[in-house]
């Protein structure tokens, strides 16, 4: 499943009103089953949202890139506009959101570079793993898994709100594998009622996951800033900004 590049300049967006594995509601979407999921490059300086009202864990994402049996991958994002998703009850609820999962081999969750200057939003009234600004998320049972995002420079707004609060502004996470960050230059706001920077990765890759470059310039907030899971933790969250 393939979507090239993407110029938006006005809105896209879905809504839902749910149902049994709703996949509805996201504002783009590319989904496969049986082999890749890739989306292009984005840039956006209008609205991209995605919304539910009711159940149906595959709805309400802004961007939603997801492969059952091999890799997903989003490119280059490049915002000034606004990227929102709003989920509710067993719902994603992610501004932007890429998935691998349910594969006996490797594979790969990825999102190339982000420059962020607006707003990327995530919220979430009840679902787990939901309610983030960004969440790159892989899994399986039977192989190695890795969850990265290359570059992320953010100069506006990432959040992550859930009611359980456990909504990150930045989410990766990997089952059976590393979840890397290679580099982040914050000099915005990133914020989540869970924490800010959330990197979970499997503890047998613990010298592979983590955040290669960290830079935070500006504000970085959470119940916890930065947390890396199964990696090195990041000894100073603050950098030469603030973190709360």
């Amino acid at each position: 499943s393939t979507i090239g590049d993407i110029t938006n300049s006005g809105t896209i967006s879905g809504n839902s009103t749910g149902g049994y594995r709703s996949k509805s509601g996201n504002g783009i979407f590319s989904y496969s089953d049986t082999s890749s999921s890739i989306i292009g490059n984005i840039t956006n300086s209008g609205i991209i949202s995605g919304s539910t009202t009711g159940s149906g864990n595959d709805s309400g994402n802004g961007i939603y890139s997801s492969s059952v049996n091999g890799d997903s991958t989003i490119g280059d994002i490049t915002n000034s506009g606004i990227i929102s998703g709003n989920g509710a009850s067993s719902t994603s609820g992610n501004g932007i959101y890429s998935s691998s999962y349910r594969f006996d081999s490797y594979l790969e969750s990825k999102i190339d570079n982000i420059t962020n200057n607006g707003i990327i939003s995530g919220n979430d009234s009840d679902g787990y793993d939901s309610g983030n600004g960004i969440y790159s998320y892989s899994s399986t049972t039977n192989g190695s898994t890795k969850s990265k995002i290359d570059n992320i420079t953010n100069n506006g707004v990432i959040s992550g709100n859930n009611s359980r609060s456990t909504g990150h502004g930045i989410y990766l996470r990997s089952i059976s594998g590393p979840a890397i960050i290679e580099s982040i230059s914050n000099y915005g706001v990133i914020m989540g009622n869970g924490k800010g920077i959330y990197v979970d990765g499997d503890s047998r890759s613990s010298s592979s996951s983590g955040i290669t470059n960290y830079n935070n310039y500006g504000l970085i907030i959470g119940g916890t800033p930065v947390k890396i899971e199964g990696g090195i933790e990041i000894t100073n969250p603050e950098g030469q900004g603030m973190a709360v």
